[in-house]
């Protein structure tokens, strides 16, 4: 019979192994994932990429150093990287991440994007847009690393927010050290979006 202790340890591995698959899935680079391993022995983590595999599917296990270096290899603490995999397990019974299609991951790398321009636009801080939203940073992060999708609530509150304290985006807007689009600018932009991508501007503009 497992001991408490030992029970924790296979779950944190779990959570581990839930994250990274899921960040493999959501990457769009050719041979990411062999590339990924060439990159850690590069590192010095010696890991080959039938047992990276064999951990991703389950049959077999990895250190917890070697899972710490994974995750730092990715840009994340290691706490971090279970964190993720805490999130995924709450988002799996409404959203099966790695069931995900095509057009929905477009959606929300569409969503990312548009974040990321109100934070230049109007130079707020990720904190900031966190605090916005009443959530952690990290878990503003992972969304933002699009890990976790956006929803259409948080799109609207960030908005809501913006609207309230800025200009509104059709007002001029002092310039930053990097040049701003112009209205013009912004409607040919619109022009060459795909259909997907105008729902998107269009549900954004509806909620502002």
């Amino acid at each position: 019979m497992k001991t408490d202790n030992e029970n924790h340890v296979e779950d944190i591995s779990e959570l581990f192994r839930l994250a990274l698959r899921h960040y493999i899935h959501m990457q769009t680079e050719k041979k990411f994932k062999s590339n990924l391993v060439k990159g850690l022995n590069d590192e010095g983590v010696k890991i080959s990429f039938s047992n990276f595999s064999n951990f991703l599917n389950k049959k077999t296990s990895l250190s917890e150093k070697k899972r710490a270096r994974i995750a730092h290899h990715l840009g994340f603490k290691y706490e971090e990287f279970i964190l993720l995999g805490r999130r995924l397990v709450e988002l799996k019974d409404a959203m099966p991440m790695e069931k995900i299609g095509t057009e929905a991951l477009y959606l929300n790398r569409s969503t990312v994007e548009i974040f990321k321009e109100i934070q230049k636009r109007y130079k707020l801080s990720g904190r900031d847009i966190s605090n916005f939203l009443n959530m952690d940073f990290i878990d503003y992060q992972f969304r933002l690393r699009n890990l976790i999708p956006f929803n259409f609530d948080e799109i609207a509150t960030v908005f809501e927010k913006v609207g309230k304290r800025y200009p509104d985006f059709n007002n001029p807007i002092k310039k930053s050290e990097a040049p701003q689009k112009s209205v013009s600018d912004v409607a040919e932009d619109i022009k060459k979006m795909s259909p997907l991508e105008k729902e998107v501007v269009k549900s954004l503009i509806e909620n502002e």
